[in-house]
């Protein structure tokens, strides 16, 4: 039984449901997993609160995190465990993306802009709002959003910034305001202070490329793509509000590009807010970050650094793996099929090295030669499957709390905050 604010994604619109606020419905489409480990959509018949009950929370390696009653089920490699069995250093199944909604929604252009920019380097928790930044791109890329709001602006400069000015239209008392103001009101951004802002859900609908386009204005404010003299990248966002990291890690993870979530160290004198980063990591979600999103303006120039120093290095999955516990399923299929070790190196055309073969986790594409070496499809659904492993970092308990019981359609698994459940 899961916690009331877990989220449930649902396949019609794109929005994250907390299960609690689908008590009572029924036929609600959802995205689901299916036995081969593949995404699809499905039908929630049921949500029932149970009542209160103790849960435990595990957080994993992602930042993510889930908490259930200790007889709830998640799936690992060798199968369904429930979380009283589990322990930190366990992986789980996660989504490793999200396809479109059936309703999928595109924003023009203009808004998408105007609002990443607000959301990063605005001012909206009082009239008048502002924007600044040091990049003329972003300034001008603002600019002329406000223009296709019919919203003349203009500059002043700050210390090492230029403020970019939001005049109202006419008076406000007489009717007459400012149609980015109106705007900001409808998707609840306007009075966010740094700390509070958030993601509008408005934004969770989005089909992909306006997700992409999403990202890559707001990585202009706060995020970063560097190359240091090694070679070695760095991309990453930086906020003081930790729904805003979430909902950027979401967004994220619907593109099928893994970001992890942690805390700062906070200041010894306590005269900063805690802090929060999404950290993209791993050359395979680095790649498609810098491919299919980049970043506007003059961090441009850093994400084709980035990009060429990426491409002249060999990759190192070690963030995206399946654990070496599948290895005990290669061996069972080994032997149902007379396969030997010494056999299945040379299938594999290595050197035989005994049981050091079983002892390390294995990227995608080496799973599917193991797969294909071994003749087991089975094992082949986990170098194909649309599933992400992320390790669990902790257990704990979280006291008494309303849980609620679901059932699915068709016997797949939910996604309950991205994380692979038992109905």
């Amino acid at each position: 039984m899961l916690f009331g604010d877990t989220l449930l994604e649902r396949c019609d619109t794109g929005e994250a449901i907390a299960i609690r606020d689908l008590a009572g419905h029924e036929d609600v489409g959802v995205f689901a997993l299916d036995e081969r480990l593949k995404l699809g959509r499905s039908l929630l018949t049921c949500v029932r609160s149970v009542g209160d009950r103790p849960v435990l929370r595990m957080t994993l390696a992602s930042g993510r995190s889930v908490a259930a009653t200790s007889d709830h089920g998640f799936l690992t490699v060798s199968g369904w465990k429930r979380i009283g069995e589990l322990a930190p250093g366990d992986a789980l199944a996660t989504a490793r993306a999200l396809p479109d909604a059936d309703q999928a929604t595109r924003w023009p252009e203009h808004e998408i802009v105007m609002l990443a920019h607000l959301l990063g380097d605005g001012c909206v928790s009082r009239d008048p709002i502002y924007y600044c930044s040091r990049d003329e791109a972003n300034l001008e890329v603002v600019e002329k959003a406000a223009a296709e709001f019919g919203v003349t602006t203009n500059r002043t400069p700050g210390r090492g910034v230029t403020y970019v000015h939001f005049p109202m239209i006419g008076r406000q008392a007489r009717g007459h305001t400012n149609p980015i103001y109106d705007w900001l009101r409808e998707l609840g951004v306007m009075g966010s202070v740094a700390h509070t802002k958030r993601v509008p859900s408005a934004v969770q609908t989005f089909d992909r490329s306006d997700a992409a386009m999403f990202l890559k204005h707001l990585w202009a404010t706060d995020g970063s793509v560097t190359t240091a003299r090694s070679g070695r990248i760095r991309i990453y966002y930086a906020t003081t509000s930790r729904r805003l990291a979430e909902d950027v890690q979401r967004l994220l993870w619907r593109l099928g590009i893994g970001g992890r979530l942690r805390a700062t160290t906070p200041s010894t004198s306590g005269r900063h807010r805690q802090g929060w980063v999404v950290d993209v990591s791993g050359g395979e979600d680095q790649l498609t970050f810098l491919t299919f999103v980049g970043v506007h303006g003059e961090r441009g120039e850093r994400c084709r650094e980035a990009l060429d120093a990426l491409q002249g290095h060999v990759m190192n999955p070690n963030v995206d793996v399946i654990p070496a516990e599948v290895w005990d399923l290669v061996r069972a299929a080994m032997r149902e099929r007379g396969v030997t070790t010494r056999e299945l190196a040379r299938r594999l055309g290595m050197a035989y090295c005994g049981s050091t073969l079983y002892r390390s986790g294995l990227s995608r594409a080496r799973m599917r030669r193991v797969a294909d070496a071994v003749g087991d499809e089975r094992l082949g659904d986990f170098a194909e499957s649309d599933v992400r492993w992320d390790a669990i970092v902790s257990i704990q308990a979280e006291g008494d709390t309303e849980v609620f019981e679901t059932e699915l359609q068709g016997g797949r698994c939910l996604l309950a905050n991205g994380v692979v459940s038992h109905d």
